[in-house]
């Protein structure tokens, strides 16, 4: 199943890494921010690579996405008072200077933090932010701890920033990335950074924002967007000219034609480690690690396939394609939801091995059946699939 790995390789290459750019103020949370969002906790220790006067990068550095080109987090420096000039100099020069080096170089969009708990907007943002606009860079403004603040406050916030009527079209959100701490415990529950995410995403191109939607940690839903174009690029594969079915008296030969789409699927749920344990447990593969243990399900998958289908369909020439394209979509579907539950399972806290095992297992089986009455007769098939299951998990969530 070479050209399905190809293919597959081809839609992670294509992933366009986008260049956002985190402006503000000296203390408005700005690092906390990229950390709850895309779960880079050295942002928080000020320990990424300088890249000009006022600006160090940051990428996510987890194995959620297997691209060298994930996103690129330019945190601004911040300013400080009788200093501010000097930062918009800055600022701007360094925009420039990548806009210079091209499309895939410049930033993409803007996310612009403004303190709301100091309940003003300084005429210097406002300054800077419609010369941003000038620049036709789409500008995300952040109100950021918004848990101190009373929604009276930010409304009146909000009127003062709209009174602004700033050149271009914005948009302003409220968020909450670490809600302060009373008696150990945080005030509130965060909020606004799904909210971030989702705005983010609809602000760039497709070929940027599945990056965002890859990388990002808040919004586990989001990703199976992504999955869902590495289940469809490898069911297509299967009515390929020239596709060779893997017989189906092999379920493990069958399923190992499939581990390329099963592994860009755990890293995309940051769930690759899963695999790493099972291994360690069973004394398996990687191969074998992330299929046998409910190989029992996997026999009544495969026997399952041939009755799915009318008399006489299982003769004709489609049929191989078929076959294999309804296996990759129930197997690919299947995990996509095992790894989504996984991501959000494990943000109540850590598990032991025998524990996150025994849960995979049992939500393998029941996701499997889930989606067993499944079948795969043609690419247009494919389609009308993917509307099902995109809108069956924006219900879930």
């Amino acid at each position: 199943m070479a050209m399905m790995d190809d293919e597959l390789r081809k839609i992670v290459e294509e992933m366009e890494a986008p260049n956002i750019a985190i402006i503000g103020k000296t203390g408005t949370g700005k690092s906390t921010l990229i950390n709850k969002v895309f779960g880079v906790e050295k942002a928080e220790t000020n320990t990424g690579w300088p890249v000009s006067k006022s600006f160090k990068l940051y990428t996510p550095d987890h194995r959620s996405v297997d691209t060298s080109k994930p996103i690129n987090l330019y945190d601004s420096a911040g300013y400080e008072a009788n200093k501010e000039q000097d930062f918009k100099a800055n600022l701007f020069n360094f925009i420039e200077n990548k806009k210079s080096e091209g499309l895939e170089a410049q930033i993409h969009l803007i996310w612009y933090v403004i303190n709301a708990a100091l309940k003003r907007v300084e005429g210097f943002d406002a300054d800077i932010i419609n010369e941003l606009n000038g620049l036709a860079i789409p500008v995300i403004i952040v109100l950021s701890q918004c848990d101190i603040v009373s929604p009276e406050d930010i409304d009146k916030l909000k009127n003062v920033i709209e009174d602004c009527k700033f050149q271009q079209a914005y948009d302003i959100l409220e968020v909450a990335a670490k809600p302060l701490e009373k008696y150990n415990r945080p005030i509130c529950k965060a909020f606004g950074l799904e909210e971030l995410v989702s705005k983010t995403v609809e602000l760039l191109p497709t070929i940027y924002s599945d990056a965002i939607v890859a990388n990002q940690i808040v919004s586990i839903g989001k990703k199976k967007r992504v999955a869902w174009k590495y289940i469809a690029t490898a069911a297509t594969t299967c009515f390929a000219s020239g596709f060779v079915p893997v017989p189906l008296s092999s379920v493990i030969a069958m399923t190992s034609s499939q581990v390329g789409l099963l592994k860009v699927i755990a890293k995309l749920y940051k769930s690759d480690d899963i695999i790493e344990i099972i291994d360690q447990i069973s004394g398996q593969t990687i191969v074998t690690a992330i299929t046998v243990p409910a190989t029992g399900a996997l026999e009544i998958s495969a026997t399952f396939l041939v009755g799915l289908f009318p008399p006489g369909f299982l003769a004709t020439e489609a049929a191989a394609g078929a076959l294999a394209a309804t296996y990759v979509v129930i197997m690919g579907l299947t995990y996509t939801s095992v790894f989504e539950k996984f991501s959000k399972r494990r943000l109540s806290g850590p598990e032991g091995k025998q524990e996150i095992k025994e849960f995979l297992e049992r939500t393998f089986r029941q996701e499997l059946q889930r989606y067993l009455t499944i079948k795969v007769t043609s690419k247009e098939k494919i389609a009308q699939i993917r509307d099902d299951f995109l809108s069956d998990r924006d219900q879930d969530d």
